[in-house]
């Protein structure tokens, strides 16, 4: 839009742009966070007033509210009688009450039956959830990694022998990689699968990408982007462009498996450093 609004000459009609709705984080298409750090620390103060509880309920109504007026459509709510749930409950009908236009969204959603449902419940109706950990893949990366908004940072120890005979410890340096189910497959493939089975798969698949980039290469002499050659037989210079034209497809799996393969081993130092799998 703001590329077609300078395009067409219309910037200086444009008096000012504001940002609404934004108090959410989307981290997948089907993941989002009200990013409320020591929420449920102020819900369950015993030393918190009436104001305090307000105040929280009401940033987590504004919250969802944000994710309800992104998505154009207001959901059945549902939540347990009494506490928190039903003050956030009550706090985010109100919001959608006070919007003219969601309200004209509401009615015709009553007419196509295709609303979607918001339960809304106490973190204590399973407080296990919060403090189990798991084995999986994205599990032990948010667990043993400074992992925030799908960015992940780690430590790395420089190769030993570039400092060697200099009598100095090999350098440190701060890695900082980012992982987003949406656009990563291997990601999204394995984020669930259990630790071991990640690190199996990421080797059979970088071993899969690093043989078949090899094979192109070979049959192009080892360019990283020649030219097809066109033949009057046809048959052998198609296949060829048709590999040549795979290679940088190719190259960007490579690359993307490559940042596992990092993060893998960052996460099986921290494993080894934290003697983990005695809690399993």
């Amino acid at each position: 839009f703001a590329r077609l609004v300078v395009n067409t000459g219309g910037l200086s009609s444009v008096a000012s742009v504001h940002d609404q709705f934004v108090d959410f984080i989307c981290l997948e298409n089907n993941l989002f966070s009200l990013n409320v750090p020591q929420s449920y620390c102020v819900y369950n103060n015993p030393g918190a007033t009436e104001r305090d509880m307000e105040l929280a309920m009401g940033n987590i109504a504004t919250g969802l509210f944000s994710v309800v007026a992104t998505l154009g459509c207001v959901p059945v709510i549902r939540c347990p009688r009494g506490g928190a749930p039903e003050m956030v409950a009550r706090k985010l009908c109100k919001l959608i009450a006070e919007h003219p236009t969601l309200i004209r969204s509401k009615d015709g959603l009553h007419k196509s039956h295709n609303r979607p449902v918001l339960v809304i419940m106490d973190r204590n109706m399973d407080l296990i959830t919060p403090v189990q950990h798991a084995s999986t893949y994205q599990a032990l990366v948010d667990d043993v990694l400074d992992h925030k908004a799908n960015r992940v940072e780690f430590n790395v120890k420089q190769d030993a022998n570039a400092t060697a005979g200099r009598g100095r410890a090999p350098p440190v340096v701060r890695k900082k990689l980012d992982i987003d189910p949406d656009i990563d497959p291997f990601y999204s493939q394995h984020k669930f699968n259990p630790f071991p089975e990640a690190i199996e798969s990421n080797g059979a698949e970088l071993q899969e990408v690093s043989a078949r980039e090899q094979q192109i290469r070979s049959k192009t002499g080892g360019a990283s982007a020649p030219a097809a050659v066109v033949s009057p037989g046809g048959g052998d210079s198609t296949e060829l462009a048709t590999a040549v034209e795979s290679l940088p497809v190719l190259l960007d799996r490579k690359k993307k498996l490559e940042v596992h393969t990092s993060i893998l081993q960052a996460v099986m130092n921290e494993v080894a450093a934290r003697d983990v799998p005695q809690f399993y």
